[in-house]
């Protein structure tokens, strides 16, 4: 049973790996990397790094593209933002070294961590040991299983993320970021707070390709939508999330009603409810005029039905399903941007990426090993977060990652 999993997500798909493609991969890999100072300006001497942060952030994390734009009207960028990172974890916070580099380079008063276990007595011990008991709060553990309930959890950690701070102003805005266990920062923490600044209003939800929505049985216009439960939310959105799903307890929570339907009232049967309850609960459900069919949502802007790419702001890298070939993506696409990541992961020399089967049965890509080309592609890529990582060894990331 792996608590952090929620099922498919955004990015799946492609065509078997031919030879051919191993020469793209290569190509791909050497442009990222010959690009790679030059996206960033990392000459020595240069600006501390949450003025670098705010720089990139103005043009898009190395070219974002431009789903990550701020819906509605102009808002202020906010650079005191307050980022509350709210993790899913088992039995420890891996990569605690990792960890304890990304935050230490934070200001004070900056961000809160908060960790849920599925066994709280083991994490309590490893953050002990691992000396990350003061930086990280751990909150009681509620009911979770694979699938079937995640949501208690994240329910869990934004109720103790959503209590007021010691260290932080009371009007400080702020950010909520969802991660798992295999997650790790694939940017400084000051870039990361500048480019989620830019959008203080904003919802970073990355959505799945309209195929993966599910249907309401009563009425095919009526669209529950699927999106990635790594995501980032603003106070109001997690608000309103908690206020709308059952208090987490020890047990299976019976899930509220949408719009006066059940999840068991959409088609396909099998959903994970942390990947459709949570835009239901913060957005409603989606109702599609006509075709194509443009809804706006606050927070977030207009989706578009039918569509086959993901939309909204993808932030972590994450990849499902078989070897990709780029030219079956829009190349403005964040899915293209996920794919051309994993071909040139795949083509260095000393990065491996393996497949390993989830539960839901894709096949999910995972970070076995890491050296300096794999760290330098992850770095300057577009996301701000990537997974799954292994729990081994990754020497050499903070160096590569948070300078």
């Amino acid at each position: 049973e792996d608590e952090d999993e929620g099922g498919e997500e955004p990015g799946a798909g492609g065509r078997p790996r031919g030879p051919w493609m191993l020469v793209a991969a290569a190509a791909v890999a050497c442009l990222l990397l010959a690009g790679a100072a030059h996206v960033y300006g990392q000459q020595s001497g240069g600006s501390p790094p949450a003025a670098r942060g705010a720089a990139v952030g103005a043009a898009g994390v190395d070219g974002a593209g431009p789903q990550c734009h701020d819906p509605g009207p102009p808002s202020r960028y906010e650079p005191g933002m307050h980022l509350n990172f709210l993790m899913m974890g088992m039995v420890s916070l891996p990569h605690p070294d990792i960890w304890r580099a990304f935050l230490s380079s934070a200001p004070d008063g900056s961000w809160s961590f908060y960790l849920h276990c599925k066994e709280e007595l083991l994490c309590k011990g490893s953050l002990n040991q691992s000396g990350l008991d003061s930086m990280v709060r751990l909150v009681p553990t509620v009911h979770s299983k694979w699938c079937s309930d995640l949501v208690s959890p994240m329910l869990q950690l934004a109720k103790y993320a959503l209590m007021p701070k010691v260290k932080a102003p009371s009007d400080a805005p702020e950010k909520f970021i969802f991660l798992s266990e295999d997650m790790l920062p694939v940017k400084p923490f000051g870039i990361i707070r500048a480019e989620l600044g830019r959008r203080p209003n904003g919802t970073d939800m990355c959505l799945t390709e309209t195929d993966q929505w599910y249907t309401s049985k009563w009425a095919n216009t009526t669209k529950l939508v699927k999106a990635s439960q790594w995501s980032v939310m603003t106070r109001v959105e997690l608000e309103a999330f908690t206020t709308a799903m059952p208090q987490p307890l020890l047990t299976q929570p019976v899930w509220p009603l949408l719009e006066g339907l059940r999840l068991e009232d959409f088609i396909p049967d099998f959903k994970c409810p942390d990947e459709t309850l949570i835009f239901a609960a913060t957005h409603g459900l989606y109702h599609v005029h006509g075709l194509p069919s443009e809804v706006s949502f606050p927070g977030i802007g207009d989706l578009t039905y039918p569509l086959r790419s993901p939309q909204g702001c993808c932030r972590t890298w994450v990849w499902f399903g078989e070897t990709p070939s780029l030219i079956d993506f829009d190349p403005h696409s964040m899915q293209f941007a996920m794919a051309r990541l994993l071909l040139g992961l795949q083509s260095t020399t000393d990065t491996r990426v393996s497949g390993t089967w989830h539960g839901s049965g894709d096949n999910v890509r995972m970070i076995d090993a890491l050296g300096n080309q794999g760290l330098r592609l992850l770095r300057h890529s577009p996301f701000l977060f990537a997974r799954k990582f292994a729990a081994v060894p990754l020497p050499g990331y903070a160096e590569a990652v948070f300078r």
